[in-house]
């Protein structure tokens, strides 16, 4: 994981200010952070003209509480060591919470 600044949206800027984030580039455009130093997200990143910075091009998906930034390479390799099913099964079948999402779509 190589250590990133992270710029989020103009809109956020615009209602918040000019902040950036310290984060971590997974892959080439797949970042996370922790956001308010509490909580995982992962986001999708473009490298700007400014070396080591890059800004959001997703919204977040948040991935649990921690506030220890050594977690997210912790997470990053059990989810790699998952097959789909098994996150399939683990984190929208067996929980409590609705998981809604177009499958039917990999038969098209």
């Amino acid at each position: 994981m190589t250590p990133i600044t992270i710029r989020l949206s103009d809109d956020y800027e615009r209602e918040f200010g000019p902040d950036r984030f310290t984060g971590y580039l997974i892959e080439r455009d797949i970042a996370a952070y922790l956001v308010d130093g509490e909580e995982l997200a992962f986001i999708t990143v473009a490298p700007t003209d400014e070396p080591g910075l890059y800004i959001a091009t997703s919204g977040h998906s948040f991935a649990g509480l921690t506030d220890d930034p050594a977690d997210i390479a912790r997470v990053v390799d059990e989810l790699r060591g998952m097959s789909a099913w098994t996150v399939w099964e683990r984190y929208f079948l067996r929980t409590d919470a609705a998981a809604d999402f177009d499958f039917m779509a990999l038969l098209r």
